[in-house]
C-alpha cells in the first residue's frame, strides 16, 4: 500500500512537468509538419535529403505577444535582446524588427513572424532559421523597402561547430551560421527598371562619363557599378590582368553617367573584320557594345568577414522564397575546390569531418519542391533583381529545383561558377536577363584549368559564368562576359562514371519528387534545350558556349533537335561553339565577333582550343548532323573548324539568297581529315549561300628579315605573340626544299592578309591518323550567293598521282595494302583512296591537276576545285518543330500586354506562315517563321494560347501546333521591357 501511495506521488509530482514539457515541444514546433515534406524534432530539422541542426534548440529570450522588436514589454525576460541571445519567435507572434545598432545575436529562430519596417535596420546574427509555418518579411512587392532606407543583416563569424572525429560537435556538416528558410521569405528592396544596361558608345581610358543606351530608372547617386572587361585575351595566360572596374556614380542625367573617378581602361565593342572596322550592329538596331550593371541594394545580406567563416543561405522543403532586389554579398563556405565532406558510419558516428563541405553556397534552392499549387500556375519561387557578389564558389544555385523565376540578378566575382543548375533535372525554370561577370576559376581534382577544357571534366569549379547540368529550362537574353572558362556549359556528366542519366522530373508545380506518383522518368539522353533565345557572351572569356552529352540521337532516335537561336558571341579568343557527344544541332542567327587585331594563329588544331580561335568546331565526338543558319562569323582566325571525328557525318552551312551567311575570317572553312575511327565512316560538308569576304589588314606590318629559314605560305603565316601587344610577321620553319619564301605586299592601303583563304582544305601530315580512307565529301552551292554556280572541293592530296604515306598506327588502317600506292593504283586494285575518292582530274583532262588547283586558288580555296554540273545532294532534316520561348506554361504575368515569342526548327522551310491564337478568339495569321507578337489588353485570368504552323497550300505542318496555359494578374498595363 505504501508503495502504491508513493507511485501516485510521484506521479503527481512528475506529471505537471511532463505537460509542460509537451507543450513547450509543440510550441517550438517539435511536431512533424504535415504536408511540408519537412520534420520538425526537439533538436533538429529533418528534410527528406538534409538534417539540420536548429541553432535556438535551447531559446534564452522568447517572444511573448506580438510588437516592436525595441518594446522590452513582448520579451519573457523583460528587457530588448542583448548579446549572445537565443531568441525565439513562436507561432502566432509578429516582431517588427526596429533596431539600427550593432548588437550581436547568437540566434533567431522564427516560428511565427518577424517582419523589417520602412526604415534603417541592422542584424548581426550567427543563425536565422525560419522554420515551416514561420515567414521573414523585408518588404513586400506593394511596399518595398524605399530608397532612403538601408536594411542589413550580417552573419557573423563565430566559428563552425564541427568538433572532431573522436568528439564531434553539434554540427559536422556545417549547415549552421547562415540563413536557413523552410517557411516564407519575402524580400524586396527598391526596384530597378533595368539591372543592367548595355552602353551607347564605346568607354576609353580617362573619361570622366558613360553614356547609356537608356536612362537607368532607379539608380541612384553613389550606387556601385561594374564594367566588364571586353578584350579579346586569353584569361588563363600567367600575366593577364582581369580589366573590369568598378566606380561610384557621382551624378545621373538621362542615361549619362557621371563618375566619382576616371575610367581606367579601354572597353571596346565588337566590330566587323571590313577594312573600315565597322561597329557590328544587329538587325535590330544594337551595337555590341559591354553593358554596365548596377551593384548596389539597399537590402544587404552579407558576411561579417569575408576571409573568416562565411555565412551561407540556403533554401529547402516547401518554402516559399520570393527574393527581390537584395544584395547578397561574401556568402559561401564551399570553396571551388575538391570537395571534402564530413562522412558517417552506420552506426551515425562521424567519420570524417570534412574541411570543404559540399552545398554551403551563396544563394541556394537545394530540393526546393515550392508550396503545392492547386491550379498549377505561378513560379515556385522568385529570384529578382538581386546582386550575388564576392561568393566563395557558385553564386546564385538551383539544386534540383523546378518551375522558379531568375531574372535580372546580377553575379559578379564568383569563385567556380556564376549562375549554376546543379544536378540536372531542374525543370521549367525561367531564366532570363541574367548579367554574370568577373568568375575567378578554381580548381578541380584534375587541377585548375588551363584552356583545354574540351579535355578536361567541368563540374563547375573551373570559372564558367552559366552552368547546367541539365537541358530543361528556358534561357534567354542573358549576359556572360569576363569569366576564365566558358559563357555557358551544359554538362549533363556531372555525376562521375555515369554517361547516359535517367532523371526524375516533376510531372506539375509543387511535386514532391520522393513519391514516385508525382514524377516521371526522362532519359537526359534524349532531351534538347528546351529555350535558348538571345544570350550573349564577350570579353577575356576562354569559350563561349559547351554543350556534352544531349540529344544523342545516334544512340535513342527519339531524341529531340537542339536549337541555339540568335546567339552572340564576341571577343571571344577560343571556340565559339563547342559540343561533344551531341548528335543535332541547329544554330540559327548566331553573331560572332573576334577582333583580328588580337587573333593568333595556332600550328596545330586542338579542336577550338584558345590557341586556335575559331568561331564554331564541328566534330566532336558522336556529333552527328550539325545545320548552321543564317550565320555570320567575321574576325576570326578560323571561322569554321570541320574535323572529322566519332560519328560526325553532316554539317550543312546555308542562308538564303536574302539572307546569306557571311564568313570573313582569317580562314573561313578549315576542313581537316579524320584524327579517330568513325563509326559511320562518311562525312558530307555542304556550304549554301554562303559570302566569304577576305580578312584585310589596315597597315603594312613590318617583316623580319628571313635569313636563312624555309617558309612554308599556306594556313599559318600570321602570328602574334602570347600578350598580343605586337605583330609579328614571321613564318614558321620547315624541312629545307619543300616551301618557297613568302613573295613580298603591295603598298596598298587595305590588303587582304597573306595566306587567308576562304575554304582550307588542310591535311596536316604532321598529325598521324589510322583512317586516311574514311570518305569525304565537301560541296559549295550558290558560291558567293551566285546561285546555279556550284562546286567540288578536295585535298590536293586527293589527287590521282599522290604517294599515300603512312600517317597513321599500324594495323588499323581500312587499306594498309595501299601504303606506297598513288591514290589512282589504290582505287583500281582495293578500292580506296584518300579520303574515300579520287580527285577527278583525268575525268576533266587534267592528269596533273593543274587547272583544278588554279580554280581553287582564284576561288580563294586551298586545295583542288571542280565545278559541278549535278545537283548538290541534300542533307536528311529532322521533322519542323516550333518552340515557344515565352510565355512558357503556367507563368503568371503582370502586364496585360502578352508578348508571345517563337522560333521555328528543324526543316523550317516546310513551314510558311505561323499562326497564334489566344482563347477562342481570331487567329492572328500570316506570322514569320521566327518572331514575336504581342496580345494588348488581355483581360486578368487564365488563358490559352495556340500556335502552329501551315505550308504554302494551308495544311498544318505536323509537329509544329503547340498549346500553353498562362495567367495575367491584375488589369494595370505594364510596359513590356
Amino acid at each position: 500500500m505504501a508503495a502504491q501511495i508513493a507511485w501516485v506521488a510521484m506521479a503527481i509530482l512528475i506529471l505537471p512537468l511532463v505537460l509542460n514539457r509537451i507543450a513547450e515541444a509543440a510550441s517550438r514546433g517539435s511536431a512533424s509538419r504535415r504536408g511540408t515534406g519537412v520534420r520538425v524534432t526537439k533538436t533538429h530539422v529533418i528534410t527528406h535529403y538534409d538534417r539540420v541542426p536548429r541553432a535556438c534548440a535551447s531559446p534564452t529570450v522568447v517572444a511573448r505577444r506580438s510588437g516592436g522588436w525595441s518594446q522590452a514589454t513582448i520579451w519573457s525576460t523583460g528587457v530588448v535582446p542583448g548579446a549572445e541571445a537565443a531568441v525565439l519567435i513562436p507561432a502566432g507572434m509578429t516582431v517588427t524588427y526596429d533596431v539600427a545598432q550593432m548588437v550581436k545575436l547568437r540566434c533567431i529562430e522564427v516560428q511565427g513572424r518577424l517582419r523589417f519596417g520602412n526604415r534603417h535596420a541592422l542584424l548581426y546574427v550567427s543563425d536565422l532559421q525560419v522554420l515551416p509555418g514561420g515567414s521573414l518579411v523585408i518588404g513586400t512587392p506593394r511596399q518595398p523597402i524605399a530608397p532612403c532606407y538601408r536594411v542589413e543583416i550580417v552573419i557573423r563569424d563565430t566559428g563552425l561547430r564541427t568538433g572532431t572525429k573522436k568528439r564531434p560537435g553539434r554540427d559536422p556538416e556545417q549547415y549552421l551560421t547562415g540563413l536557413a528558410v523552410w517557411g516564407e521569405l519575402t524580400i524586396h528592396g527598391a526596384p530597378l527598371e533595368r539591372t543592367f544596361i548595355r552602353l551607347a558608345r564605346e568607354v576609353r581610358a580617362g573619361e570622366p562619363q558613360l553614356k547609356l543606351r537608356y536612362a537607368p530608372r532607379g539608380w541612384r547617386v553613389g550606387d556601385e557599378i561594374v564594367i566588364p572587361d571586353t578584350r579579346q585575351i586569353d584569361p588563363v595566360h600567367p600575366s593577364y590582368q582581369p580589366a573590369w572596374e568598378t566606380h561610384v556614380i557621382e551624378a545621373i542625367e538621362g542615361p549619362l553617367l557621371t563618375l566619382t573617378k576616371l575610367v581606367a581602361y579601354h572597353h571596346p565593342g565588337a566590330r566587323d573584320a571590313d577594312p573600315g572596322r565597322t561597329p557590328t550592329v544587329l538587325r535590330d538596331g544594337t551595337w555590341l557594345l559591354p553593358h554596365v550593371a548596377n551593384l548596389s541594394r539597399n537590402v544587404i545580406i552579407r558576411s561579417e568577414h569575408a576571409a573568416g567563416t562565411r555565412g551561407h543561405v540556403y533554401f529547402a522543403g516547401r518554402a516559399k522564397i520570393d527574393v527581390r532586389y537584395a544584395r547578397w554579398q561574401n556568402l559561401g563556405r564551399t570553396r571551388a575546390e575538391p570537395l571534402d565532406s564530413s562522412k558517417y558510419r552506420k552506426s551515425g558516428a562521424a567519420a570524417h569531418i570534412g574541411t570543404n563541405q559540399d552545398g554551403r553556397h551563396a544563394v541556394h534552392f537545394r530540393h526546393l519542391t515550392g508550396p503545392r499549387s492547386k491550379h498549377n500556375q505561378g513560379y515556385q519561387f522568385v529570384a529578382l533583381g538581386n546582386v550575388i557578389t564576392g561568393s566563395a564558389k557558385w553564386g546564385l544555385v538551383l539544386h534540383d529545383t523546378h518551375f522558379g523565376l531568375v531574372k535580372d540578378n546580377v553575379v559578379f566575382e564568383a569563385g567556380g561558377a556564376g549562375l549554376v543548375a546543379a544536378s540536372g533535372n531542374e525543370f521549367g525554370n525561367l531564366i532570363e536577363r541574367n548579367f554574370v561577370v568577373g568568375v575567378r576559376g578554381g580548381r578541380s581534382v584534375s587541377g585548375r584549368f588551363k584552356g583545354k577544357g574540351g579535355a578536361k571534366r567541368d563540374f563547375g569549379e573551373l570559372g564558367d559564368a552559366f552552368w547546367f547540368a541539365g537541358p530543361f529550362n528556358v534561357v534567354i537574353d542573358n549576359v556572360a562576359t569576363s569569366a576564365v572558362r566558358t559563357g555557358f556549359a551544359v554538362f549533363p556528366l556531372n555525376i562521375k562514371r555515369k554517361t547516359r542519366r535517367s532523371l526524375r522530373l516533376p510531372k506539375f508545380r509543387g511535386a514532391d519528387l520522393s513519391r514516385k506518383e508525382e514524377t516521371r522518368q526522362v532519359n537526359m539522353a534524349t532531351r534538347s534545350l528546351r529555350a535558348w533565345l538571345r544570350n550573349e557572351v564577350y570579353g577575356a572569356t576562354t569559350s563561349a558556349v559547351e554543350l556534352w552529352h544531349i540529344g544523342q540521337r545516334q544512340t535513342f532516335p527519339e531524341a529531340e533537335v537542339t536549337i541555339l537561336k540568335d546567339q552572340r558571341v564576341w571577343h571571344v579568343p577560343g571556340a565559339g561553339l563547342r559540343f561533344y557527344q551531341s548528335q543535332e544541332y541547329e544554330l540559327d542567327g548566331w553573331v560572332q565577333r573576334s577582333d583580328p587585331n588580337v587573333v593568333r594563329a595556332s600550328r596545330h588544331a586542338r579542336g577550338g582550343g584558345r590557341g586556335e580561335g575559331s568561331l564554331v568546331t564541328f566534330g566532336g565526338a558522336r556529333a552527328h548532323r550539325v545545320y548552321l543558319r543564317d550565320f555570320d562569323g567575321q574576325g576570326g582566325q578560323y571561322g569554321i573548324v570541320n574535323r572529322g571525328r566519332g560519328q560526325a557525318e553532316w554539317l550543312v552551312v546555308e542562308g538564303s539568297s536574302s539572307a546569306p551567311v557571311v564568313l570573313r575570317n582569317y580562314i573561313g572553312m578549315a576542313v581537316r581529315p579524320w584524327v579517330q575511327r568513325p563509326a559511320n565512316g562518311r562525312r558530307t560538308t555542304i556550304l549554301r549561300n554562303v559570302v566569304f569576304a577576305p580578312w584585310t589588314r589596315m597597315v603594312k606590318p613590318k617583316r623580319k628579315p628571313a635569313g636563312k629559314r624555309h617558309f612554308r605560305p599556306s594556313s599559318d603565316p600570321l602570328l602574334y605573340n602570347r600578350r598580343g601587344q605586337g605583330l609579328l610577321r614571321a613564318m614558321k620553319s620547315q624541312p629545307r626544299g619543300r616551301f618557297k619564301p613568302m613573295p613580298p605586299l603591295s603598298r596598298s592601303q587595305y590588303k587582304p592578309v597573306f595566306g587567308s583563304h576562304y575554304i582550307a582544305m588542310q591535311w596536316q601530315d604532321h598529325v598521324r591518323r589510322e583512317n586516311v580512307f574514311r570518305h569525304e565529301q565537301t560541296y559549295i552551292e550558290n558560291y558567293q550567293n551566285r546561285q546555279g554556280e556550284n562546286y567540288q572541293v578536295f585535298y590536293e592530296e586527293q589527287a590521282p598521282g599522290f604517294v599515300i604515306a603512312d600517317v597513321g598506327r599500324q594495323g588499323e588502317y581500312d587499306f594498309p595494302q595501299c601504303i606506297g600506292l598513288t591514290n589512282a593504283q589504290c582505287w583500281r586494285q582495293y578500292g580506296g583512296a584518300i579520303a574515300g575518292e579520287v580527285a577527278p582530274c583525268v575525268q576533266h583532262g587534267d592528269p596533273d591537276c593543274h587547272r583544278a588547283r588554279e580554280l581553287a586558288s582564284e576561288l580563294g580555296i586551298q586545295g583542288l576545285a571542280f565545278r559541278l554540273q549535278t545537283p548538290v545532294p541534300r542533307p536528311p532534316r529532322p521533322k519542323p518543330v516550333l518552340i515557344v520561348a515565352r510565355p512558357i506554361d503556367g507563368q503568371v504575368l503582370e502586364s496585360d500586354a502578352v508578348r508571345v515569342e517563337y522560333y521555328a526548327g528543324g526543316d523550317k522551310d516546310d513551314i510558311d506562315r505561323v499562326h497564334l491564337q489566344l482563347d477562342n478568339k481570331a487567329a492572328v495569321t500570316g506570322r514569320a517563321v521566327d518572331g514575336h507578337y504581342t496580345f494588348a489588353r488581355v483581360k486578368p485570368g487564365r488563358h490559352r494560347l495556340r500556335i502552329w504552323g501551315t505550308r504554302q497550300d494551308g495544311t498544318t505542318v505536323e509537329g509544329t501546333a503547340r498549346r500553353v496555359k498562362f495567367y495575367v494578374e491584375g488589369a494595370r498595363t505594364v510596359v513590356v521591357k
